[in-house]
């Protein structure tokens, strides 16, 4: 599987995990992680965001978006 490919299904997954995570739609997940950079933030860091676990990548997400403003935490 090519990296890109490998990069797209992490970041599918990771949006799945904090959607389940924060008791949140697919769709809401997505928008909320757009809107606050967590999605920019898996693109850019994937070489190592990938090598933890999800639960680690959950809350690597919650802390950069409540950097940019979210309010999950």
């Amino acid at each position: 599987m090519s990296k890109k490919k490998s990069k797209s299904y992490y970041i599918v997954f990771c949006i799945k995990e904090f959607a389940k995570s924060q008791n949140m739609s697919l769709k809401d997940a997505y928008l909320y992680l757009s809107k606050y950079k967590g999605i920019e933030f898996l693109d850019e860091h994937y070489e190592a965001e990938h090598l933890l676990g999800f639960d680690e990548a959950v809350e690597d997400l919650l802390v950069i978006c409540h950097r940019e403003g979210g309010h999950l935490i």
